[in-house]
């Protein structure tokens, strides 16, 4: 059964009246999702149009309070499991999950913003990938590109003005988790190759540096 249930609250205190723009396009079977918008010039669609699901049994959830947000999504293949809340001004989410006609994809992305002005830019493609950002601060950017069938990946920051940067490709089971507490950190993450790569790791602090790559 397709299910869509959308909520848009525009709210004004002035003469001038706030908008919301919606843009959703679906086809195959199973799809529910829900989508609420509550504040000023949120928007779902568009750069150019995304904002598509194409498959069966996709899951979609997105609540953006606040004001001027941003997603663009685009999702093929089927069994895909998407939750995005993005709280806060300014903030600039864009997703793409498979490529298109895929099938026997069973990706699962989760995406939690609270702050302002941060960007986050995820590509998603493979088999059995779990995604988890969770940010809570200012204008950090945090760009994801996932090409590998059996990944996870995991990130948690808390501050602002912070760079992370994540590649996992090939066809080992590659994991990454970095917590971070701090500002002006810039972090880069690589792993590729068929064997497993592992990163787990905390920093805290401003201004820090770290760069990992693990290939076979």
């Amino acid at each position: 059964m397709k299910k869509l249930i959308v909520l848009l609250a525009l709210l004004s205190s002035t003469a001038f009246a706030q908008s919301n723009t919606l843009y959703v396009e679906q086809s195959g079977a199973g799809f529910s999702g829900t989508v609420v918008q509550d504040g000023s010039t949120n928007r779902i669609g568009t750069s150019a149009n995304p904002s598509i699901i194409n498959g069966t049994t996709n899951t979609l959830t997105v609540n953006q309070i606040g004001s001027s947000n941003l997603l663009d999504f685009t999702v093929y293949g089927d069994t895909n499991t998407i939750s995005i809340t993005n709280t806060g001004n300014s903030n600039e989410v864009t997703l793409n999950m498979g490529s298109s006609g895929q099938t026997s994809s069973t990706n699962s992305y989760t995406l939690d913003v609270t702050g302002s002005s941060n960007t986050i830019d995820s590509t998603v493609s493979g088999g059995i990938n779990t995604v988890d950002v969770t940010v809570f601060g200012d204008s950090n950017s945090i760009t994801n590109t996932i090409s590998s069938s059996n990944t996870e990946l995991t990130l948690s920051v808390t501050g602002s003005n912070n760079t992370i940067t994540t590649s996992q490709s090939g066809a080992g089971a590659h994991k990454i988790t970095h917590n971070h507490t701090g500002d002006s950190g810039t972090f880069s993450f690589s792993q590729s190759g068929a064997n497993a790569k592992i990163i787990n790791i905390t920093t805290s602090g401003n201004n820090q540096s770290v760069s990992v790559s693990q290939t076979d």
